[in-house]
């Protein structure tokens, strides 16, 4: 339909779902027809994202567990506990979303133990509350007994933290990244005013229209 419609588009919701959908389609779709559209989160006024050191702290990470392996939740917890950080741990689906967000409030910095996504809703939520992040990035993605090449951010940058693809390479980046965390030196809530938000969401939303 959208090949022979010149009013009809196909959307995203980001760069690595539009290259999975290009290959799932094995070249049956123009690329053309199809828009990266990121969803929005929240709205500018409700980021604070001028004030980088958090207040209220009680908790020091916050980790976040959707779609991985047991043994790599384990060797990551083994891994806090012999450096003494206090933590807590966040499963998907085991969890509501607003008691989430005031946990990320809450820490000083959060490590995502994810699957790949295109785009993942919770991760941009925690960006929002200006929590830097520790990234295990999952690059496979698996459809129909095909593998896909993937991310679990695909909206990031430095500015929101560290991105790493190896378990056991935490020690390499870990206290170099809790420390920038802690000195405020990510910014993660100003991406998402950039790229997230309400606000971005209808700049792309237009631009979309005035250039279809």
């Amino acid at each position: 339909l959208a090949n022979h419609k010149n009013n009809l588009k196909i959307v995203t919701a980001s760069s690595p779902a539009k290259e999975t959908m290009l290959k799932v389609a094995k070249g049956e779709i123009n690329t053309k027809k199809i828009i990266i559209l990121p969803v929005g989160i929240i709205s500018e006024k409700n980021i604070n994202h001028y004030d980088m050191k958090k207040s209220d702290i009680s908790n020091e990470c916050l980790v976040y567990f959707k779609g991985r392996s047991h043994a790599d939740l384990s060797y990551l917890l083994n891994y806090l506990n012999e450096k003494n950080i206090k933590y807590i741990v966040c499963k998907n689906g085991k969890y509501k979303n607003r008691e989430m967000i005031n946990l990320a409030k809450k820490s000083n910095y959060g490590i995502i133990l994810g699957r790949t996504e295109s785009q993942g809703i919770a991760i941009n939520e925690m960006m929002s509350v200006n929590l830097p992040l520790l990234v295990f990035d999952s690059t496979s993605n698996y459809y129909e007994g095909e593998k896909f090449e993937g991310t679990t951010v695909p909206y990031w940058d430095e500015s929101c933290g560290v991105k790493i693809t190896e378990l056991n390479d935490i020690d390499k980046y870990f206290n170099t990244f809790k420390e920038n965390a802690i000195n405020g030196k990510y910014e993660p809530a100003k991406f998402v005013i950039e790229n997230l938000s309400f606000e971005a969401m209808q700049r792309n939303i237009k631009n979309i229209f005035e250039n279809f």
